[in-house]
C-alpha cells in the first residue's frame, strides 16, 4: 500500500522484521527495485547490518538518540572508526563487504535533516515537581538524494522511530529543521503538510498495529489511496 502511490520519500521501519528469508529477499528486491526505477529515496531503520549493507548508499548509527558515526556505508562498516560501530559489527552474525562505495550524487538533496533534537517531559514525582527531561534523539543531522537509500541502525530505543515520526511531521522536534525538497516542514500545520504527505509514505514495524482491526479492508486500502 506504501508503494502504491509512488511516493517520493519511503520510510521503511524495520519493513523485513520476522520474514522468512525468501520473502524478506523479495521485499528488499522490490524495494531496491522501487529505488531505481522512480528515483525514490529510501530511509531504512533497521538493525540488521547485513540487510543496511546489501541496501543502503549511507548510514547513520544511533546509540540512545545520537549519532556515533555517519558516512557511506562501504567506508563506514569496513574502517569502523567507532567503538560502538565495531561492537555492532561483532555482535552481528553477517556483515557483507560492498565491492565499492557508490557514487556521491549532485542532485538537490531530497530530505535535510539538520540538528534535530527531541526532548520528552519527564513523569511527575510529586504535586509540584517532575524528573527531568528524557532526550530520546539528541542533534541528528543527514541528507538523502533522489533514488538514495539511507539507513539508520541501532538498538531498539536508540530514537530510530521517533526521528522517523518527525520526519513524517507526526511528531514535532524540539529544536532542529527538516527540509523536504528544500521546503522547512517543521512547525507547519496540518492543511499545509498535505503537498509533502502525498510523496511520503512509511512500513511501519507492526503490519498488525498499523491497520484499524474495526475497519474492513477496503477502506483500509482506499484510506491512505
Amino acid at each position: 500500500i506504501a508503494c502504491a502511490l509512488k511516493p517520493k520519500l519511503l520510510i521503511g521501519d524495520e519493513p523485513t522484521t520476522a520474514l522468512d528469508v525468501v520473502l524478506q529477499a523479495q521485499i528488499l528486491d522490490l524495494l531496491r527495485h522501487l529505488v531505481a526505477e522512480s528515483r525514490m529515496g529510501l530511509l531504512l531503520i533497521s538493525h540488521d547490518l547485513a540487510v543496511v549493507t546489501e541496501m543502503a548508499d549511507r548510514i547513520t548509527i544511533l546509540r540512545h538518540g545520537e549519532v556515533m558515526e555517519a558516512g557511506d556505508t562501504a567506508r563506514t562498516l569496513s574502517g569502523q572508526l567507532h567503538p560502538y560501530t565495531r561492537q555492532l559489527a561483532q555482535a552481528s552474525m553477517h556483515v557483507p563487504a560492498r565491492a565499492k562505495p557508490h557514487l556521491v550524487g549532485t542532485d538537490q538533496p531530497l530530505l535535510q535533516v539538520e540538528g534535530i533534537t527531541r526532548d520528552y517531559p519527564g513523569r511527575r514525582t510529586s504535586l509540584f515537581r517532575r524528573a527531568p527531561a528524557i532526550r530520546a534523539v539528541d542533534d541528528v543531522s543527514l541528507s538523502m538524494a533522489p533514488g538514495q537509500s539511507v539507513a539508520l541502525v541501532g538498538r531498539s530505543g536508540c530514537g530510530k522511530s521517533t526521528l522517523a515520526r518527525m520526519i513524517l511531521a507526526l511528531d514535532r522536534p524540539s529544536s532542529g529543521a527538516i527540509r523536504f525538497r528544500g521546503e522547512a516542514i517543521t512547525g507547519k500545520s496540518e492543511a499545509e503538510l498535505k503537498p509533502a504527505r502525498r510523496d511520503m509514505q512509511v512500513v511501519f514495524q507492526d503490519p498488525y498495529g498499523s491497520f484499524d482491526p474495526r475497519q474492513k479492508v477496503e477502506k483500509l486500502v482506499a484510506e491512505p489511496l
